[in-house]
């Protein structure tokens, strides 16, 4: 076996290549992480048929202060969860409320809906926006969602096997909603 010497400048080059491996190395691992367990999209918070896109004009959802924008809606014809014509939130009409505008603007946001029974109208929003397997069922121990305030619950999970991807093991899209904190903090302070 013949050995060699490298030269100074062969040594830099195979330094600089390894760097550049290593670095490559974990760009593929952030754009793996963000791909299996990046925003709307994790294990455990998935809300399907919503693709992130940052807006520098509404940082909602992009802080840590779990407001609710940012996303787009993406029909995904291999996962229609939210396109179906059985499972939506029931019953809400858009109310526009002077009085508790904090989330009435053009930014996607979550509030002024006054429950409104109609059995010609089951979804929140309109055929291209649902949010699947949540029933709403009056609670008079909760009735945040029928207050002025315009709280999220009084809704009850319902777990659809053929439905999952709101239907995580542990982080649903309401779940985390604490009772006891309901009459002094609104949706936006809650919701994932």
């Amino acid at each position: 076996m013949k050995w060699r010497c490298f030269s100074p400048q062969e040594m830099s080059h195979m330094k600089n290549q390894t760097q550049q491996s290593v670095r490559e190395g974990s760009n593929h691992n952030r754009i793996f992480k963000q791909i299996t367990d990046g925003s709307g999209n994790t294990e455990d918070n998935r809300v399907s048929d919503f693709k992130y896109t940052p807006d520098p004009q509404n940082h909602s959802l992009d802080t840590e202060d779990n407001r609710v924008s940012d996303f787009k809606y993406t029909p995904d014809p291999q996962n229609d969860s939210l396109d179906t014509e059985d499972n939506r939130v029931s019953n809400f009409k858009y109310t526009p409320d002077p009085q508790n505008d904090s989330l009435d603007t053009e930014d996607n946001r979550v509030s002024d809906f006054k429950y409104t029974p109609d059995p010609q109208n089951h979804s929140l929003d309109t055929e291209d926006n649902r949010v699947s397997d949540f029933n709403y069922t009056p609670d008079p121990q909760n009735d945040s969602f029928d207050t002025e305030d315009n709280r999220a619950s009084d809704f009850k999970y319902t777990s659809d096997p053929q439905n999952d991807s709101l239907d995580t093991e542990d982080n649903r899209l309401w779940a985390h909603i604490k009772s006891s904190d309901i009459r002094k903090h609104k949706v936006s302070h809650y919701v994932t």
